[in-house]
């Protein structure tokens, strides 16, 4: 057995620019679709005001800590297995394992409370040589990527088999597919959804001095994902009711939604009246199949000094307008299904030791359903998609296994919060925020 972990201490501030995605007008002219929901309000009372549940006029300042503890081991020659536990809540969404300081519990909020601890990794592995890996629970990222798609905290749960094998003595291809159940069927809850990826490689040294090319092309379909309106019978055999919700502690910003409540008075506490849209509640608009094409090249030559370049890029064609507008009933126009990050990276491969340091520099533009936005980057533009930017990042090694790093990410918005049903974009709902992260890490 081995035990393995790390811990973060961050330092952040996130500035607000000039932004006008609160404007009254962007929370009162549509209530039936959006692309941020936590800026107009999460629950429209109509004998009351509106009050948006974040506000984009306000600079955030904060301290966050985050804590990863793991245990591996082997079990024999061909079994293993890994346990880790993360800081978060159950309800911080699935790419964040930050904690802020003074923020305690939702039911102990702040005042030196004690955080709560979650389950973050649990799998069994089976390995019989070294060319085929097979992972079952809830384990690390499996396929080649950025942060484009996949947040680099996220798990996935499921099962994922990955296989590589030589084409010469130079190159090889790799593989990977995977089953994920994102919900189960819970009639009147949920539906039934999942993810199935499948990734092929293909990696070569470049040179004498191990130069390395690596091309990698990913599939990740989502399954019963969009949002379907209620039908209004809510009868134990027919119950719908908000079962394809995207939830608010899933989803973060940006991807397009529609209303999916029915004309129907809901038999719901918070809406026991004849008040059918007393609440919105949002299903995804599109679907999602992402096609992703990975791209690296690894230069030695300036050794001791790397260099990696990267362009990742990602459509997701999913997207079908028809099939959208007779599904919402809404045509939208502007729903923009590509995305792609370029990067440049110098210095050490990683950071082990005193003065090992490494700079990098990415530029990154996301359309509004180009991925899921629950799963991708949780801190540039404060996560999600429909934004393009830039980010610069340098580590410095203090210590071994001990390190310091500044992070500086300017995000704008791409397209209008308010989706185009008439090919006439809002002005009025304008998100730019610039994020400097000051962090103190640590290994062991």
């Amino acid at each position: 057995m081995k035990l393995v972990g790390d811990i973060r201490v961050r330092y952040e501030h996130n500035t607000m620019q000039n932004n006008t995605a609160n404007d009254d007008n962007f929370k009162t002219a549509v209530r039936n679709y959006t692309r941020g929901p936590d800026f107009s309000p999460a629950v429209e009372r109509n004998s009351g005001p509106l009050s948006e549940t974040f506000d984009p006029t306000q600079d955030i300042q904060r301290a966050r800590v985050r804590v990863r503890l793991g245990l591996i081991g082997d079990i024999n020659d061909e079994w293993s297995y890994g346990l880790g536990i993360a800081t978060g809540s159950g309800t911080s969404g699935p790419t964040s394992t930050n904690q802020t300081l003074g923020q305690g519990s939702s039911s102990a909020p702040g005042f030196f409370n004690k955080y709560p601890v979650q389950l973050d990794r649990a799998y069994v592995r089976y390995q019989p040589s070294a060319a085929l890996e097979v992972n079952t629970g809830r384990f690390k990222n499996p396929f080649v990527g950025t942060e484009l798609v996949w947040d680099e905290d996220l798990s996935f749960e499921g099962i994922a088999a990955s296989a590589k094998a030589p084409l010469n003595e130079v190159s090889d291809v790799f593989a990977t597919v995977g089953w994920f159940p994102l919900t189960t069927r819970t009639p009147g809850k949920s539906l039934s959804r999942s993810l199935i990826g499948g990734q092929v490689g293909w990696q070569r040294n470049i040179g004498l001095k191990s130069n390395k090319f690596k091309l990698a092309a990913g599939l990740y379909k989502y399954n019963g994902l969009e949002g379907q309106p209620e039908s209004g019978d809510y009868t134990s055999a027919k119950a719908d009711y908000l079962s394809s919700e995207y939830l608010a502690g899933i989803r973060q910003r940006g991807n397009t939604l529609v209303r999916i409540n029915s004309n129907e008075p809901a038999p719901s506490p918070s809406c026991p009246s004849q008040l059918a849209d007393c609440a919105n509640n949002w299903g995804l608009a599109s679907s999602f199949n992402e096609l992703n094409l990975t791209t690296s090249l690894e230069l030695a030559e300036f050794d001791p000094v790397n260099v990696v370049l990267t362009l990742d890029m990602v459509k997701n064609l999913g997207y079908d307008a028809q099939a959208t507008n007779k599904r919402t009933g809404v045509q939208f126009l502007n729903l923009n299904t590509f995305g792609y990050l370029t990067s440049i990276k110098l210095g050490s491969a990683s950071i082990k030791q005193r003065g090992d340091w490494r700079l990098s520099a990415a530029y990154r533009r996301v359309g509004s359903d180009a991925v899921l936005d629950a799963f991708t980057d949780s801190d540039f533009g404060m996560g999600g998609t429909n934004n393009k930017g830039i980010v610069l990042n340098y580590s410095l090694g203090i210590a071994p296994n001990t390190w310091v790093s500044a992070k500086w990410m300017s995000s704008d918005l791409l397209d209008s919060m308010i989706p185009s049903v008439t090919g006439v974009q809002s002005d009025k709902t304008k998100f730019s925020v610039d994020s400097l992260f000051i962090d103190l890490n640590t290994r062991f």
